[in-house]
């Protein structure tokens, strides 16, 4: 069963979330209210102002912002009004426009997404240590708990990272080290995906950058190094992981890793268009 009584636009977030929690049982949104008839309920939300009190028989599994779909270009034009480049970043992030329309969601202040689950159902295995070690890991050090920026924030230290390595090592030397690090945090990513479907409560949750530090470096791995290189790679490689064109599709075969697929792919199709490009202007 599913009800939602929640007039909160991200209720389809948050009825997913619940779904990870009851996996085939039953479930129900409370919409800034005291939950009532949860006897036959596994799980449930409360959407709310206030701190939700303790519910018997219940645990308090997460506390989340509630977060609102935006306009991309409507977010940014909030954080920048007043500064002198707002009228050039309203043009480039146009809310109706290619990039600006795409849905970001923000925060709404004062309000929270409380989760509980039954006592007695099954328990994560992972010691909080263990926990700590995986949010670490999957959220490239915590840069996908940055608000709008965590994906862009991973792939630019990713790229960061590459320029200093090239002051120590040669260009093959190099590549294969990119190679290592995709591969590594592709393996991450595979081997932690479960774990962060039930601790960020998402099937592709935000907070997981480690993906797009794969896509990035096998990139980086197949352009080779060189400052102009990465560049090009970068904003190739974000156009990519954003729109996905031709990308979708890998996506569709549910391999166990889905949340890696995708930015590898991405990386293969980012670094394929630089070197092509390059190879065309030099020649």
């Amino acid at each position: 069963m599913s009800d939602s009584s929640a007039s909160s636009a991200a209720s389809d977030r948050i009825a997913a979330r619940l779904c990870l929690l009851a996996p085939g049982g039953q479930w129900k949104i409370f919409d800034d209210m005291a939950p009532q008839e949860i006897d036959a309920l596994e799980a449930f939300a409360v959407v709310s102002r206030v701190p939700s009190e303790k519910i018997p028989g219940f645990i308090l599994i997460a506390r989340k912002k509630h977060r609102r779909p935006e306009k991309l270009g409507n977010v940014l034009r909030t954080l920048t009004s007043g500064f002198p480049f707002s009228g050039w970043l309203s043009q480039i992030f146009d809310p109706d426009g290619v990039v600006g329309a795409r849905l970001t969601h923000v925060a709404v202040p004062g309000i929270n997404e409380y989760y509980f689950r039954r006592e007695g159902l099954p328990r994560s295995r992972f010691s909080i240590v263990a926990e700590v070690i995986g949010d670490a890991l999957l959220t490239s050090g915590g840069l996908g708990h940055l608000p709008l920026i965590g994906a862009t924030a991973s792939s630019a230290a990713t790229c960061l990272a590459a320029v200093f390595f090239s002051f120590f090592l040669s260009g093959e030397n190099w590549q294969l080290c990119q190679l290592l690090i995709a591969l590594v945090a592709s393996l991450v990513c595979i081997v932690g995906e479960k774990w962060a479907h039930r601790h960020y409560l998402a099937e592709d949750p935000r907070e997981v950058v480690l993906d797009e530090v794969a896509g990035m470096a096998l990139a980086l791995a197949i352009v080779g190094p060189g400052l102009g290189a990465v560049f090009f790679a970068f904003f190739a490689f974000r156009f990519f992981d954003i729109f996905k064109p031709g990308i979708h599709w890998i996506e569709g075969l549910r391999w166990r890793g889905t949340i890696v697929w995708d930015d590898l792919l991405a990386g293969i199709y980012a670094g394929g268009l630089v070197s092509l490009a390059v190879r065309l202007v030099s020649g």
